[in-house]
C-alpha cells in the first residue's frame, strides 16, 4: 500500500492552531500560545501540554484519518503506535493490510462519521478497540467541559449503545470526573475492554 508520511518536525510541544488574529494552521509553541493562541480543541487552537514530540503516522496516500489516527495527528498526541488504525477512502472496498505489527484498515465512504470528538472516538472504540494510552494523552488535551456534554448528548440520544456507554465509563475512569449525565440503568452490562481487545479481558460494567 503507498504511503505519504506525515512528518512530526515541528519540536516538542509544538501544535498547529488558530491565532488571536485570526490566522489559521499557525505551528505554535507554548510561550507563543499563551500570548497568541486562542480556544481549544483542534478547530480553534489547542492546550499545550509538553508531552514530547508527536507521533509520526503514516497515511494512505488517497484516505482520510478517523478514530485514533484523527485523534493523534489532531492533536498531535506523542502515544506509542497503535496496533490498530484506520482510515476512508473515497472509492474502493475494505481492505486490511499488516505492517511492522501494526494492523492498517481502510474503509469505503459508507462508513463516513459524525463531526464530534465523541464521534470520532465512539469509532475508535468500535473498529480500533480499547487503546487506554491514546485515550489518556487525548483527555490531557482538550476542553472537558465541552467534550463531557457530546458524551452526554450522545448518551442521552443512545442511552444503550455500546459504544458511547464504552467511551463514558473510559473517560470517568481515566479522568476521574463525571460527564452530566444520570448513571445507566438500562442495556445490557457489557465489559468496557472486550477479551477479543488486545487479548485481554475487562471488568464487566454498564457504562
Amino acid at each position: 500500500m503507498p504511503f505519504l508520511r506525515r512528518r512530526t518536525a515541528l519540536s516538542p510541544a509544538l501544535v498547529v492552531g488558530h491565532a488571536i488574529d485570526g490566522a489559521t494552521d499557525v505551528p505554535m509553541c507554548d510561550a507563543h500560545f499563551a500570548t497568541k493562541g486562542v480556544g481549544l480543541g483542534p478547530s480553534l487552537g489547542q492546550v499545550l501540554i509538553p508531552t514530547g514530540p508527536a507521533l509520526d503516522l503514516d497515511v494512505p496516500n488517497g484516505t482520510d484519518a478517523v478514530g485514533y489516527a484523527w485523534a493523534i495527528l489532531e492533536y498531535r498526541l506523542c502515544v506509542l503506535p497503535p496496533e490498530h488504525i484506520t482510515f476512508i477512502a473515497p472509492r474502493g472496498g475494505r481492505r486490511t493490510t499488516v505492517d511492522g505489527g501494526q494492523t492498517i484498515l481502510v474503509l469505503p465512504a459508507g462508513y463516513q462519521i459524525g463531526t464530534t470528538l465523541a464521534d470520532q472516538l465512539e469509532f475508535a472504540l468500535r473498529y480500533d478497540g480499547v487503546n487506554l494510552q491514546v485515550l489518556d494523552a487525548l483527555f490531557g488535551r482538550i476542553d472537558m467541559d465541552a467534550f463531557e456534554g457530546e458524551v452526554a448528548r450522545h448518551v442521552e440520544e443512545r442511552p444503550t449503545g455500546q459504544y458511547v456507554r464504552r467511551l463514558w465509563f473510559l473517560h470517568e475512569f481515566l479522568t476521574g470526573r463525571k460527564v452530566p449525565v444520570a448513571d445507566a440503568s438500562t442495556g445490557m452490562w457489557r465489559s468496557a475492554r472486550p477479551a477479543s481487545t488486545f487479548g485481554a479481558s475487562g471488568s464487566s460494567t454498564s457504562s
